[in-house]
């Protein structure tokens, strides 16, 4: 009699309806309820006599296309109550992201407060360095200034210097001119003088 109905059964199930099922193993869920699994408790509800008048006509199994999949229904397990272990572990975890969090904040604060002290410490530099340059800039210009007036003034006293040679050597040549007329007069008057003195004895 169970092999008759069993015989029933599988010509009664559709190919994806067993394809389906049996992927799925009855000693996994032979633990839950029979309110589960409503297409068995139909079937164990059935009289076999009903089975057979209606499987008769189709002793063979049904095309794909000639009826709609049945799918099985899953099993849909009540939720697991949350221990206070549980709720304790999953507390010191948010605490401890909270903490994380925080923490990551704060190394962003000063990692962005330190960027901007550098880039501060930078800027001081850079004009302190502009201020320096151009007071180098200031003191090149004061320098070469002064070189043109040291030029000019020793352009002047070498002029000077050489109009003063010029006229010593003029004086010199003038001495060099008269010196010999001069001893030529004075010997020409010694001559004179004693011509005159014999003239007069």
């Amino acid at each position: 009699m169970s092999n008759e109905r069993d015989d029933l059964l599988m010509s009664y199930l559709d190919e994806d309806y067993m394809s389906t099922t049996s992927q799925f193993s009855w000693n996994q869920f032979q633990d839950i309820d029979a309110h589960y699994f409503p297409l068995v408790n139909l079937f164990q509800a059935i009289d076999v006599s009903q089975l057979t008048q209606a499987v008769k006509p189709n002793r063979g199994r049904k095309k794909r296309d000639d009826s709609p999949c049945v799918k099985p229904l899953v099993p849909i397990l009540p939720a697991g109550k949350i221990t206070p272990e549980k709720e304790d572990q999953m507390k010191k975890e948010a605490s401890k992201r909270q903490e994380r969090l925080i923490k990551n904040r704060a190394a962003a604060l000063l990692s962005r407060k330190r960027k901007r002290d550098h880039m501060n410490f930078l800027e001081e530099e850079k004009s302190s360095l502009s201020n320096e340059n151009l007071a180098l800039k200031e003191s090149i210009n004061l320098l070469e200034k002064e070189n043109l007036v040291l030029k000019g003034i020793l352009k002047s006293d070498n002029k000077k210097n050489y109009d003063n040679g010029m006229i010593l050597m003029i004086i010199l040549y003038f001495f060099a001119l008269f010196i010999p007329l001069i001893s030529t007069t004075q010997t020409s008057n010694i001559v004179f003088k004693k011509k005159a003195k014999k003239f007069v004895n």
